[in-house]
């Protein structure tokens, strides 16, 4: 019983989180982006006062129930390490995490292996889009990788334009997307590897 409520409670967290994250992406556009300090939970990030609404209609026999509202993730092209473009269209029908970091971010390394420990489990499931956005060359990214002895697939935002689709300015984000296409989850700042692991878990389930 206790076990159904959290996986319950969980799952409006991380429909909330989408409402915040959209509200996010519609209100800020672009900017230097920096570092933020502190590590971040992906799926306890609620606001009642943002996502609950000042008056609630009675229900009436009648009442069909309302529908959640979807929003759909923003598509942008960002590159392999080999120049290869890569859309996020491309893997439309299958659950994506979005990781935006950089090699020079102190948050974004704290992070980095709890997303390959992420890959490893998910890879199969799930398309990871580990995008640099920190202005690297290819090879600097490449090297990063290789000494960090990590096996996920990254991408370079070589001119900004994936960061300036979700209204980047501070990093680490990470965004989590439906098979629908549609933004499931969003957060900034570094997430913890149990925090990523559940809320990858109800991404699938959903």
């Amino acid at each position: 019983m206790k076990k159904t409520m959290g996986i319950a409670l969980a799952l409006v967290a991380v429909l909330a989180l989408s409402f915040v994250g959209y509200r996010y992406l519609s209100t800020h556009r672009g900017g230097v982006i920096s570092s933020p300090d502190g590590v971040q939970e992906i799926v306890p990030m609620t606001d009642e006062t943002e996502t609950t609404p000042d008056t609630v209609p009675e229900n009436t026999p009648d009442a069909a129930p309302a529908e959640q509202e979807t929003y759909p993730a923003p598509d942008f092209t960002v590159y392999t390490l080999a120049g290869e473009a890569a859309k996020l269209s491309d893997f439309a029908g299958k659950p994506v995490v979005i990781n935006f970091w950089a090699t020079w971010c102190p948050p974004c390394r704290q992070e980095l292996p709890g997303f390959e420990n992420a890959w490893q489990q998910y890879g199969d499931e799930v398309v990871f889009l580990m995008v640099e956005c920190g202005g690297e060359s290819a090879d600097e990214v490449e090297t990063f990788v290789t000494e960090g002895g990590y096996t996920f697939p990254v991408y370079v935002d070589s001119d900004g334009t994936a960061a300036a689709a979700y209204g980047i300015n501070a990093i680490p984000v990470t965004a989590l997307v439906d098979g629908d296409g549609n933004l499931f989850a969003y957060q900034v700042g570094a997430v913890e590897e149990e925090s990523l692991r559940g809320a990858i878990d109800l991404l699938l389930n959903s």
